[in-house]
């Protein structure tokens, strides 16, 4: 049962290495896979569950060779090959412990214990493999000795993790303790301190049922910092498309008053037309009254029935003017709140503009810094040529008085002495001219690089400025529009009023016309009076029309440019509004269970 435990574990953590491997080798890079590996909870990649697995195949191993010996039941094999790997078994098993934690917390291990452990254990493994077993069991106590020395340094690593409060510190510890106690009293029951069972297999199986209830454990945390990420994105997701829905429903309110402008324009010209239409039969009227006294009554009537149409007429022009006169005031308040969104960023472009200016002139200057530094070095790289010129002549000028002072023998040896050591200091003295020949040159290089950098960086401000330029003056085009219509629509506002008041005052005139039309019944001279009276009225009405015929034509153009401008607007917002939702996408491999990629 135990081995069979064991062994279930080992496959768990091999598949779980497996599924790793094959997450990783879908995605872009390794290297990208390995920096997300590292953002678990314990910093768990793919060489822990690795040295993991490595770990719990060793425990299988042992325990198919120890206890009940299950292995020789399994395979027929011999006993020398047995003992063998049993000890193999031993002089990795400490190692792959003290690398699976390496793994698990990399600044609290020092690899060089690990490589140490390790070329010890390979080592042994080799005297394993070449000697005779009773050769290498005589190696035992030393092993064993490098074994609690082993264990000494893994609860100490597990202390540091335990006071560092690092997650997952405390199931690691508890597995760590039952492994380093079972394996100390099995190391004391082999040199005969105590007497009994071995209990190191059952170590090795707690050790690995703590790290798995670890890996449960880290599971479930990935899953609700996944689900906590899930909700965040989702809710920005929510707060962008409301954002994006304000922008088009701002854009269709424009819409449907540019619709609502048009529609009273057409009820305008329409009413235009009728006002011409009943003006004229009007003056038909009066023409007719005046033909004779005798058609008098007949034609008051007719008057009267025609000034009470038109009266109506007039009344619900001047609710559809009324109308009229809201929408465009209303119209009137979006173009100028577009105005002052306008004028914020043409400022803040401005501001890029003279931040962009100051950047090139700073380059200027530094370009021209460079170049009086690169005229210089030239002038200390033709100075230090000098030097060597004198240098090399002092050189074998002392090399003369050398060859002068051995002619002279004894009696010119100071002189000699002097010689050779001003043939020395010019030797010196060209060295250092020719180290600083080359140090000038490099300096000349680097300074080269620096002004061919600093006229990149000038060509990139020139650009930025331009493009800047160019999209201020788009920017102004469209201020301009918009201010344009902002005043043809105060213009429109205004004529509209005064179209209101004229309406108003010709329906007063109407009535007036009517009662005068009533009372000519009993007075035919008072009425030819009132006739001509009412006939000088019609032609002003009809000045007044043509000049309404006037504004609304007027209107009608201001209609059409705010149109324009409209789906100038709508354009913009349509090409500036992403049209892709945000995804989340979850990921595998943050710990040792996963964690959401």
């Amino acid at each position: 049962m135990t081995i069979g435990f064991a062994f279930t574990i080992f496959a768990y953590y091999l598949a779980m290495f497996c599924f790793r491997r094959l997450s990783s080798c879908s995605r872009k890079s390794y290297a990208e896979n390995e920096r997300a590996d590292t953002a678990g909870v314990l910093g768990v990649s793919e060489k822990s569950l690795y040295a993991c697995s490595l770990f719990s195949l060793l425990i299988v191993v042992r325990l198919l060779l120890t206890g009940n010996a299950f292995l020789p039941r399994l395979i027929t094999i011999g006993w020398d090959p047995m003992v063998r790997l049993e000890y193999l078994t031993l002089a990795f098993s400490g190692v792959s412990c003290l690398y699976y934690l390496s793994t698990l917390y990399p600044g609290l291990v020092n690899q060089s214990f690990v490589v140490a452990f390790g070329a010890e254990g390979l080592a042994y493994a080799v005297i394993i493999l070449l000697l005779p077993p009773a050769s290498f069991a005589r190696l035992l106590p030393l092993q064993q000795l490098f074994v609690l020395l082993l264990l000494g340094i893994v609860l100490w690593v597990m202390c540091k993790v335990l006071y560092r409060k690092k997650r997952g510190a405390v199931p690691l510890s508890m597995g760590v303790l039952v492994l380093g106690v079972t394996a100390l009293h099995d190391v004391l029951l082999a040199v005969g301190v105590l007497s009994g069972a071995p209990l190191l297999i059952f170590g090795f199986v707690g050790f690995l049922v703590t790290q798995t209830a670890l890996i449960e454990w880290q599971v479930v945390l990935d899953g609700r910092t996944a689900q906590r990420l899930s909700q965040d994105l989702s809710s920005s997701s929510q707060r962008l498309e409301r954002l994006f829905g304000e922008v088009r429903r701002t854009a269709q309110e424009l819409s449907h008053n540019e619709q609502n402008l048009t529609e009273t324009m057409d009820r305008a010209e329409q009413v235009v037309q009728d006002l011409t239409r009943y003006t004229g039969a009007v003056r038909e009227e009066l023409a007719v009254q005046g033909e004779g006294f005798s058609q008098t009554r007949v034609v008051n009537e007719e008057l009267g029935s025609s000034l009470r149409e038109l009266d109506e007429q007039m009344e619900a022009q001047g609710e559809r003017a009324r109308e009229a006169l809201e929408a465009v005031e209303r119209l009137g308040s979006t173009v100028h709140n577009l105005r002052g969104k306008f004028s914020a960023v043409h400022a803040d472009f401005e501001a890029i503009t003279t931040a962009s200016k100051t950047g090139k002139e700073c380059v200027g200057r530094m370009m021209e810094v460079i170049e009086e530094i690169t005229s210089r070095s030239r002038g200390l790289a033709v100075t230090n040529a000098l030097v060597v010129d004198i240098s090399g002549r002092t050189n074998l000028l002392a090399m003369n008085a050398a060859i002068e002072a051995a002619h002279a023998g004894d009696a010119g040896r100071g002189f000699a002495v002097v010689a050779g050591e001003i043939r020395s200091l010019a030797a010196r003295t060209a060295a250092e001219s020719g180290a600083t020949g080359k140090m000038l040159k490099e300096i000349e290089a680097v300074i080269g690089e620096s002004g061919h950098a600093s006229a990149g960086v000038a060509q990139s401000f020139t650009d930025i400025r331009g493009k800047v330029d160019g999209f201020s003056t788009i920017l102004a085009d469209i201020s301009g529009a918009v201010q344009v219509v902002g005043e043809e629509n105060e213009r429109t506002v205004e004529r509209m009023r005064t179209v209101t008041g004229q309406l108003c005052t010709a329906r007063e005139q109407g009535k007036v016309i009517a009662e005068v039309c009533t009372r000519g019944a009993a007075h035919a001279e008072r009425l030819t009076r009132d006739a001509q009276k009412v006939c000088a009225e019609v032609e002003t009405m009809i000045g007044n029309v043509e000049v309404l015929t006037e504004v609304v034509a007027r209107t009608r153009a201001v209609e059409l440019h705010t149109r324009e401008v409209i789906a100038r607007l709508s354009g913009l917002l349509d090409s500036n509004i992403p049209t892709d939702e945000p995804q989340s996408e979850y990921r595998h491999g943050g710990g040792v269970g996963g964690a959401y990629r």
